[in-house]
């Protein structure tokens, strides 16, 4: 792919019932969303499989029969596809489910700006990240933390090891080119970070290798109809 895929959607403007989706994904999803309580974690688990077969198909195109999601040791989902690999991530909170594709590794992650607790700062922020925070007043701290939050569960789902309990010992400087520290050090230098902004009232940032041009295309409900059930 000569772009990365950024491809979302807003579960709210869902209006069939889930049961029409599910011959579209994997058996396996179908048993796991059918355990959910909610109906709201029930639509961003399917959708979330929903957008990543969709981008494929759309851009590679190949029958949806034929797209099989596999996972890495580590645990880190991928699919085979006319004999290439192809990395794809997926996030979601409140009312948006969005994931990334691309030929080489991607870790994405979004998060609806919400009240925070500061004691959990120290949990997450660095020293130096804290020392910013304090600096700002209650609103522009809350829009930082969620960019911190971000970009660090980017990086983490790019990785797909779990530094969770580490995560104070990163640190990114948002510039105008975002740098990330291990221990003061900057490190993982190859690495690219973009803000996707597709709501101002949520914050999501995508972690990858390359410098490619990234794609971000919103999915309406009666595009999923098109493109698999009118087939």
């Amino acid at each position: 792919m000569i772009e990365i895929l950024i491809y979302y959607m807003d579960i709210n403007q869902i209006h069939h019932s889930l049961s029409l989706y599910e011959g579209i994904v994997s058996k396996e999803k179908v048993m796991k969303i059918r355990k959910f309580r909610s109906i709201n974690d029930a639509s961003l688990s399917l959708f979330g499989e929903v957008l990543v077969r969709l981008a494929i198909k759309k851009n590679i195109g190949v029958s949806n029969c034929d797209i099989h999601i596999m996972h890495h040791t580590n645990g880190k989902p991928y699919t085979l596809v006319k004999g290439r690999q192809i990395y794809f991530n997926i996030s979601h909170s409140n009312d948006y489910v969005i994931c990334g594709i691309d030929d080489n590794e991607i870790g994405i992650d979004i998060e609806k700006i919400l009240d925070i607790d500061l004691s959990i700062s120290e949990l997450v922020l660095s020293n130096y990240e804290r020392e910013k925070l304090l600096e700002l007043d209650k609103y522009a701290q809350k829009k930082y933390f969620y960019t911190i939050w971000t970009l660090k569960e980017s990086f983490l789902k790019y990785t797909g090891e779990g530094l969770n309990d580490e995560l104070s010992r990163l640190s990114f400087e948002c510039s105008e080119e975002i740098k990330l520290y291990f221990e003061n050090v900057i490190s993982f230098s190859d690495l690219k970070f973009s803000e996707i902004q597709i709501d101002p009232e949520y914050k999501c940032h995508v972690c990858y290798n390359d410098s490619k041009v990234i794609a971000i295309e919103k999915i309406t409900e009666e595009e999923i109809i098109k493109i698999f059930l009118n087939e």
